[in-house]
């Protein structure tokens, strides 16, 4: 699970102290727990790239850039 963590800036850096190489975001089941890694994702497009989504967006897969 993403840090459930409502501030993006806090969770991007809970985030960054675990060694996590890809995030995958869905709109599956929960719609409201992809928000919380979404919302710390998009804010640093420099350490995340988009390398795959599924047509409509309801899934994305994300690397982490270092």
């Amino acid at each position: 699970l993403p840090p459930m963590e409502t501030n993006p800036d806090l969770a991007g850096r809970l985030l960054a102290d675990v060694p996590v190489a890809y995030v995958l975001l869905d709109e599956l089941g929960n719609p409201g727990i992809a928000g919380y890694a979404a919302s710390a994702i998009e804010r640093r497009p420099e350490e995340w790239k988009l390398t795959y989504a599924t047509p409509g967006g309801g899934t994305r897969v994300y690397e982490r850039v270092r």
